[in-house]
């Protein structure tokens, strides 16, 4: 019977080790819109500094087709060092995109997956979607840089029915264990 030495035991865990330190970055959810319906874009329905309520969408002909309605709480203090960004973000830029691009990694710590009915305000801005049931994601996000980590914001996603379902979430984040925003 074949029994692997230390040495072979060792070059196969190096090479899962490097496998997923190597493995592409998860998309962003804006990127993910952009990829799955040819266009994004982001439209802020409330803001007031410490929470705000999106609606991120793609266009059907002129028409805005929300594919994410998001909640996202801010926490009470930003700390300095990403004080730039959170202006960004406030003006009414995408979170992870503005991150993304400025050099900060996002990370995802998943809180809740689920279902909820639509509410007649997310069917309107969804189309007039007539879906029972609608995908629900709760999380907090992170930002990285360097050997520094923070908690920025608790965001609550409601995603169309024809992006993501509750399964298509399970299955992402089973895949990378984190994605961003």
């Amino acid at each position: 019977m074949w029994r692997p030495t230390r040495r072979q035991l060792l070059a196969a865990f190096v090479s899962v080790v490097l496998a997923s330190c190597l493995a592409p970055a998860p998309l962003l959810n804006s990127e993910r819109i952009e990829q799955t319906f040819g266009s994004y874009g982001i439209e802020v329905l409330e803001s007031d500094g410490t929470v705000r309520v999106s609606n991120l969408y793609s266009l059907e002909g002129d028409q805005r087709i929300c594919r994410t309605f998001a909640a996202v709480r801010y926490p009470a203090e930003i700390d300095p060092r990403f004080a730039t960004e959170h202006e960004l973000i406030l003006d009414g830029g995408s979170i992870g995109a503005v991150f993304k691009q400025r050099g900060w990694a996002v990370n995802k710590s998943h809180r809740h997956f689920g279902e909820v009915t639509a509410t007649p305000r997310v069917a309107e801005l969804m189309g007039g979607v007539e879906a029972p049931r609608l995908a629900i994601h709760i999380y907090m996000l992170e930002v990285v840089k360097g050997d520094a980590a923070f908690e920025y914001a608790t965001i609550a996603e409601i995603h169309h029915p024809d992006y993501l379902t509750l399964d298509d979430l399970r299955s992402i984040y089973e895949k990378t264990g984190s994605d961003t925003d």
